[in-house]
This record gives structure tokens, C-alpha cells and sequence, in this order.
């Protein structure tokens, strides 16, 4: 009998401390359709707000365990617009580094540097000079910061934005896999408070499978474009755009 107490004691301990780390439960209210908090384990992080089928859906809030904070409309699962926060620092404006941020992250230094020269039209951003002017227009250059994973980049005076392409011509399973991989750090990049927004289906941009954008205190936004090619048929490209 002792031995099987000890078994059962053991089996309690592991179960608890696997769920601690990998599991989620219903810690107050109606985590499957009205009003909750579900937490999603130590590893995680805890969510409080509204639920359908037992899906995060309505206004809520996401408390990750690194720090961040997603705030505002969810619908099946997935934040649709709102804010986020995020632990604050990053290696461009913080001179002191956090214990548990041991290095630098390069996506997010790329995307510092690009957005600080948004406001200057990119002056600063301006490198190889690839394309001819007309009228004072139309000119193209290539970008001297790349954004990681990117295939290249270009600045465009008469539009004065900046682009950075990830896929041409790819199908469709690659281009979402690939979209959501690329918000996320986009998402993860984001030290204070960005106003984010899912426009996927706004009519101003019928060819657009996908298309997030969060607005900057700079002032600046980014957009992530996932849309029909134009140059492959039933194909996508996917692209992040710098602009005022």
C-alpha cells in the first residue's frame, strides 16, 4: 500500500507540473461561451475575456508570460485588432539589457533602423540608385538594411515607401505558412504600444489574401501584403511595406 501511495504521490506531481508548463484550464468564469479567464499554462500565459464555443472570440486580452500583452477583438482563436505591448526593450533605444534577453534580435534591429528613416522619406535608407527619374519621379533604389528572410528590397520615391519581398510566384500553403511566421516577429518586434489591424478584407485591396497593418507613434506604419501575383498566375507574393 505504501508503495502504491508513493506511485499515485509521483504520478500527481508530474501530472501537475506538465500541466503547469504545457496545459490550459478555466481558472474563473465562462471559458466556453461568455466571460473568462483561461490560463494557458506557466510557459504561456493567461487570457481574459470573452468566449464562444469555447474559442477566444470578442473583446479580450492576452497576457503572455514574456511580457507582452494583446489587447482587443479575437475571433476563432486569433487576435483580429487592438493594440499589443511588448516587453520593453530592443538592442536600438535600450542601453541596458534585460536578464533573459541575451542577445540582439537582427529582425528587429533591421526593422528599427528602417523605421527611423521613415519620416525622412528614407533618405537615410537610400543606397544603389536602380531605376531612372521622371519628372523627379519614379526613381528606385535599393535599401543599404535588409530585413531578415527577405529576398531583397526597394525604395520608391514616387509612392515614397519601402518595400521588402519575402515570396514571388509561391502557392498557397507556403505564402500563409510563411505570412503568419513573418507577423509573428513582426508582432514579437513591437517594445511599446502599436495599434494593430487585420484589413484582410477591405475592398480597397480586392487582389489581397491576407493583409495586416499596425500604426506607429513615428509616424509610420508597416504593412504585411499577401496577394495574388501579378506576374504567376494562381500564385502569391508576399511583402512588408515602410511608408508614412
Amino acid at each position: 500500500m505504501k508503495l502504491k501511495g508513493f506511485f499515485i504521490l509521483l504520478f500527481g506531481m508530474v501530472f501537475s507540473l506538465s500541466f503547469a508548463q504545457y496545459g490550459k484550464r478555466c481558472i474563473s468564469g465562462n471559458c466556453e461561451n461568455g466571460y473568462g479567464v483561461l490560463d494557458y499554462g506557466a510557459n504561456t500565459g493567461k487570457y481574459e475575456g470573452e468566449f464562444r464555443n469555447g474559442k477566444r472570440e470578442g473583446a479580450g486580452t492576452m497576457y503572455y508570460a514574456d511580457g507582452r500583452k494583446w489587447e482587443g477583438v479575437w475571433k476563432k482563436d486569433a487576435f483580429k485588432g487592438g493594440t499589443t505591448t511588448h516587453i520593453p526593450y530592443h538592442p536600438l533605444t535600450d542601453s541596458v539589457r534585460p536578464a533573459g534577453i541575451s542577445d540582439a534580435n537582427p529582425f528587429n534591429d533591421a526593422l528599427y533602423r528602417v523605421l527611423s528613416t521613415v519620416s525622412d522619406n528614407f533618405r537615410a535608407l537610400k543606397g544603389e540608385k536602380t531605376g531612372t527619374e521622371v519628372n523627379g519621379k519614379y526613381a528606385i533604389w535599393k535599401p543599404v538594411v535588409m530585413i531578415p528572410q527577405a529576398k531583397y528590397g526597394v525604395i520608391r520615391q514616387e509612392t515614397n515607401e519601402c518595400r521588402y519581398y519575402f515570396l514571388e510566384g509561391a502557392g498557397k500553403e507556403e505564402a500563409d505558412k510563411k505570412f503568419e511566421e513573418i507577423s509573428r516577429l513582426v508582432q514579437f518586434a513591437n517594445p511599446k504600444t502599436w495599434s494593430f489591424k487585420d484589413i484582410s478584407s477591405n475592398p480597397a485591396f480586392p487582389y489581397h489574401r491576407k493583409l495586416y497593418k499596425w500604426t506607429i507613434a513615428t509616424p509610420a506604419t508597416i504593412r504585411l501584403e499577401l496577394r495574388q501575383s501579378p506576374a504567376f498566375a494562381g500564385k502569391y507574393d508576399l511583402f512588408m511595406v515602410f511608408t508614412q
